[in-house]
């Protein structure tokens, strides 16, 4: 509420400072006193003196219509509050699923805690919480690895086939197949397509190459374009297509 709220008409507003007879001198000096004590700037000191002329009824008014502002700023700054610790709550959920397995995979691990040799991980909350942030962060280096693999294969032109083999002898579990399906040569060959205008740009090191959001966008492209039946006419257009394309850029034979 503006200082004005208290001001008293215009015709009985007295004199700053008022003089000893209207207020008071002792009055005068115990608002001194509290002005001080409450930090009252100069700019407001009239409007202080204004309220005391004021009588009993106006200063109940203005007091009744200050605490309504008031209550109206809290109820404002509650709701806001109370949206933050939502959203919050919220971010706070989504960073603890991000450490821990799915229900699907929890599940698994309960049925074959025995063969796994995870029984701890699954009846003690630190062991499974020690462990689950090393998977995390295997699971990161793993990530980091990969792509640079690809990189790498980029700047010296490695052919597809032998790529893709060096990748599943790599990261393939539990066997490395003998022949690589032609879907995962075209993946391979789409992952090197999305590289190679980024291993043209200058990144620091532990810098975000942008690989994995090009790579989310291509996915959810083709996912959009070609749908999700990988064995319709439209994908195997699309695997013999990156498979080649990939050929005629690395095939060191020309």
């Amino acid at each position: 509420m503006p200082p004005q709220a208290f001001a008293a008409p215009q015709t009985c507003r007295p004199q700053y400072p008022p003089s000893a007879t209207s207020a008071g001198r002792s009055g005068v000096v115990d608002l001194e006193q509290l002005m001080f004590k409450f930090n009252i700037g100069s700019q407001l000191k009239l409007t202080v003196y204004s309220y005391v002329q004021m009588p009993l009824d106006d200063k109940l008014n203005a007091l009744f219509m200050l605490l309504l502002r008031i209550e109206s700023k809290v109820e404002k700054h509650d709701k806001a509050l109370n949206d933050m610790n939502r959203h919050m709550g919220k971010i706070k959920k989504l960073c603890a699923l991000a450490w821990t397995p799915s229900p699907a995979q929890e599940s698994y691990i309960k049925e074959h805690a025995k063969e796994m040799r995870l029984g701890l991980w699954y009846e003690d909350d630190t062991v499974k919480a020690t462990l689950t942030k090393i998977l995390h962060d295997l699971a990161s280096q793993m990530k980091s690895s990969f792509r640079k693999a690809i990189f790498t294969s980029c700047e010296t032109s490695v052919p597809l086939k032998s790529f893709a083999k060096n990748m599943f002898g790599n990261y393939h579990a539990p066997q490395v197949l003998k022949e690589i399906p032609c879907i995962s040569l075209a993946t391979f060959a789409m992952f090197r397509k999305i590289t190679l205008p980024l291993s043209k740009k200058k990144n620091t090191s532990g810098s975000d190459t942008g690989f994995s959001k090009e790579v989310e966008k291509e996915l959810d492209r083709l996912w959009c374009e070609y749908g999700n039946d990988h064995n319709n006419g439209k994908w195997l257009e699309w695997i013999e297509t990156m498979i080649n394309e990939d050929e005629r850029q690395f095939n060191p034979s020309g």
